[in-house]
């Protein structure tokens, strides 16, 4: 799923690159635009993509033989995004704030206990709040970006099937850390289309049983995801358009 949608979102890129080529020319700063290229500014905007993920597994205290195994699921993906640039010559930097929802919806059963224990990976927002560091190529923008990363969607065990009484376990929200990098175009002084990925460690959360008959059992869940995003942007204060002669 990920190399189809990388490659539209190059395409993406690229196609309004070559849209706009014609209005752009050398200026006394190197390669501006058809007004004074600017990435500074209070920005918002909205994205859609794809994000991929991986629940490590482990059955911690032994329920079922200290069984591990994974859950992968691959999701859509939509939120938006929101941030604040500063540029000194050609270096862009800020603090930019994402917020998205993925429809993750996979079950597995523990290996040794088929039948009777299952984990599942289901829904799910994902947000994270990075500094983002860049290079402006007048209407081309190429950053990196890292931060703090949440995941508050369900994480659980299940063993209501098992005959313990444990029912369902839900792990709380995961905190960690995200870094990634992508490429922004401006379409105009006002707005910008981008092509972002980034990868996600969400850190170690267990979910836990409370069974009436045998105590509390651990399930620990380690939870890492990649994602690519398409997204619109839109710069408040920038200059009106201004066709280049």
């Amino acid at each position: 799923m990920f190399r189809p949608m990388v490659l539209a979102a190059i395409s993406i890129v690229a196609f309004s690159a070559a849209a706009n080529a014609d209005g752009y020319a050398p200026g006394p700063r190197g390669y501006r635009g058809c007004c004074e290229d600017s990435w500074e500014g209070f920005y918002i905007g909205a994205y859609i993509g794809g994000a991929n993920a991986d629940d490590h597994i482990r059955d911690v205290d032994n329920l079922n033989g200290s069984a591990r195994f994974r859950i992968h699921d691959v999701s859509s993906f939509w939120g938006g995004q929101a941030g604040y640039n500063l540029q000194r010559s050609n270096i862009v930097f800020g603090i930019e704030v994402d917020i998205g929802q993925t429809d993750f919806h996979t079950r597995r059963f523990d290996p040794n206990f088929i039948g009777g224990t299952f984990s599942g990976l289901e829904g799910g927002t994902i947000g994270d709040v990075t500094g983002r560091l860049g290079f402006s190529l007048g209407p081309i923008l190429l950053y990196a970006k890292g931060g703090y990363a949440f995941f508050d969607g369900d994480v659980f065990v299940d063993n209501h099937l098992g005959g313990f009484g444990g029912g369902r376990a839900f792990a709380p929200t995961f905190n960690g850390w995200t870094v990634g990098s992508g490429a922004e175009f401006k379409l105009s002084p006002a707005w910008s289309v981008k092509v972002e990925y980034l990868h996600y460690e969400l850190g170690t959360e267990d979910a836990t049983l409370h069974t009436p008959l045998n105590g509390n059992f651990r399930y620990s869940n380690d939870l890492t995801a990649d994602a690519v995003k398409i997204g619109l942007n839109y710069y408040f204060g920038a200059e009106s358009y201004v066709p280049f002669r």
